[in-house]
């Protein structure tokens, strides 16, 4: 039981950390959140789409809070981690961007459990064929720290 909140990406805490990074590096979309990903067709739904550069739905990564309830708004900064990251981030208009991840702040209102960070795929066009890398790092703030097992969450855009 958690007696003290934590923050953590949903999707990271359902599926495996691929080997050799602290995250799991997804190449589908799961379609909803509180779930893994659909790698095949089960009962429980069809196959999750492949994350492509051609890919045009926005994604909302859903934020969960661990424990009790807040009873102010709690907001947490999801920046991007270079480190991980080989893809290009920029607007529409920005040449060659693979990504662009809208929200660079999460809010979980008040007497609330969740909140959502939102990005989308840019497609920049001809390219080599090679997967691209974005990592995502969600970061605790003063009074509610990241679970740090499941603050990173790696995408593999298919070019």
């Amino acid at each position: 039981m958690f007696t003290q909140p934590l923050v953590e990406i949903d999707w990271a805490t359902y599926n495996a950390r691929t080997s050799g990074y602290p995250f799991t590096l997804f190449t589908r979309v799961p379609q909803e959140p509180g779930r893994g990903v659909y790698n095949s067709a089960n009962s429980y739904g069809g196959i999750d789409p492949v994350l492509a550069r051609t890919y045009t739905d926005t994604i909302r990564m859903r934020i969960n809070l661990v424990g009790p309830q807040m009873s102010s708004a709690q907001t947490f900064q999801m920046r991007v981690a270079q480190e991980f990251t080989t893809a290009k981030e920029g607007s529409a208009t920005t040449p060659g961007a693979h990504f662009e991840l809208i929200d660079k702040t999460v809010t979980i209102p008040a007497n609330q459990s969740y909140g959502f960070a939102r990005w989308v795929v840019r497609n920049p066009g001809p390219t080599n064929n090679l997967p691209v890398t974005v990592v995502f790092q969600l970061v605790g703030n003063s009074a509610v720290p990241v679970s740090e097992n499941f603050q990173y969450i790696g995408w593999s855009i298919n070019q």
